[in-house]
This record gives structure tokens, sequence and C-alpha cells, in this order.
């Protein structure tokens, strides 16, 4: 169901960029997907699939919509943004399940990573919508 969700996904929010502008595109497809994250701490079957729709359908574009915003703002030579952005989406994905299995060990539970991790999402959702288009 991710994968289905996220096969249109970057079309999608490019063309929601275009007309809303590149952050608040952005912010939308964060917070769209903080709302995923927090819908799998809900049991049950729909929550399931109503998680994997959100989630599948931000996680990419908000990839491919944080480095064109990086990109446009780098001004004539984007190559050292694009690849600190890289290093920096890098260094989440290695952290951020270090940190969640961390919060499991102690907890007993995944909840807590979610619940944090959806946070997250829908505060940099919050601070980059804030930021000019």
């Amino acid at each position: 169901m991710v994968g289905l969700a996220g096969a249109p996904s970057v079309w999608l929010w490019v063309t929601i960029a275009r007309r809303t502008g590149m952050m608040r595109g952005y912010a939308l497809a964060c917070a769209i997907e903080a709302t995923g994250v927090l819908l799998s701490l809900w049991t049950g079957i729909a929550g399931i699939l109503l998680s994997a729709i959100l989630l599948g359908g931000t996680f990419m574009a908000i990839t491919a919509l944080g480095l064109e915003a990086a990109r446009r703002r780098a001004g004539s030579n984007p190559r050292k943004v694009v690849g600190l952005m890289t290093v920096a989406f890098s260094v989440g994905q290695i952290i951020g399940p270090t940190v969640a299995g961390y919060a499991r060990d102690v907890t007993g539970s995944y909840t807590t990573g979610d619940g944090r991790r959806g946070g997250g999402a829908a505060h940099r959702g919050r601070v980059d919508g804030s930021a000019k288009r």
C-alpha cells in the first residue's frame, strides 16, 4: 500500500507545490506525513491502511521538494547544498531507527518512537511552512 501510494506522489506534490508555493507544499506534505505516522498508532486495519496511504503518498515527495527548495536557495552552485541535504537525510535514516529501537527497549513499545516521529514531521512542516516560498 505504501508503494502504491508512493508511485504518483512526487508528481502530485510537485503539482501542489507549483500552485501553493514550494514551502507551503512541503509543509502540507509534512503535515500529512505526520498524520500518517500518528495513525499508525491506531490499531485496526483502517488505521493501518490509512497510515500506509498517507505515509506512502508523502515520503518520497518530501525528499524531492526539500532538495528542490535547497537547490533554489543555493544560487548559482547548488552542489554543496544538495550534498549537505543528502548527508542530512542519510544521517536521519541512520539515527531514526537507532533512537526508535532504543525507545522500544526502554519502554517495551514502538508507540513512543512513532509518536515522536509524527511530532517531528509536524514540527518540520510548521517551521518550513512559515519560511518564504
